[in-house]
């Protein structure tokens, strides 16, 4: 009977992953959770006598997880559009006072993102003049990963400034 090693099911499951990403259109929910799986099959504390187990395994997490991220997302709109709004019945128009917080709360943040380095400032800059993931990529030369995760970091980072309350 021949044996197969943890490791090399963990890369055999990982080339099947690959083959289907790249037959993926990218921005769909199957691309994000097939890109998920990837990320979970090479985590080295996934043991797995079985390819067939371990892909149906890292492809059902990886689903449950984008999942959550969507649920989390809408909350977070939700909170974001009541912010928003509440803001927007406030100020009516852009006052100078407006620009004016609005600069200073850019500033803040940056000082924030600053102390994590230099890469979280380019993608904050992105952000700012509406790039895509791909284009902030690009621009910085570093992967799509790093500046999702980036962005997932500015956004935890600038949400303290807009929702104070909530890390009490």
């Amino acid at each position: 009977m021949d044996t197969i090693s943890s490791s090399d099911v963990r890369w055999c499951v990982v080339e099947k992953l690959y083959s289907r990403l790249q037959r993926l259109a990218p921005g769909t929910r199957e691309y994000e959770i097939t890109d998920r799986a990837i990320s979970l099959a090479l985590n080295s504390g996934r043991q797995s006598r079985s390819v067939e187990f371990l892909f149906h395994d890292v492809l059902r997490n990886a689903q449950h997880s984008i999942l959550r991220t969507y649920a989390r997302r809408v909350v977070f709109l939700k909170n974001f559009t009541a912010y928003s709004a509440q803001a927007l019945d406030s100020i009516n128009e852009k006052t100078p006072e407006a620009n004016c917080i609005a600069s200073e709360m850019e500033d803040k943040i940056r000082e924030a993102l600053a102390q994590n380095g230099s890469e979280l400032i380019n993608c904050f800059d992105g952000m700012l003049v509406g790039e895509s993931i791909a284009e902030t990529a690009a621009r910085c030369g570093i992967s799509r990963r790093s500046v999702d995760r980036a962005r997932q970091k500015i956004r935890e980072i600038s949400r303290s400034f807009f929702f104070p309350q909530e890390e009490a």
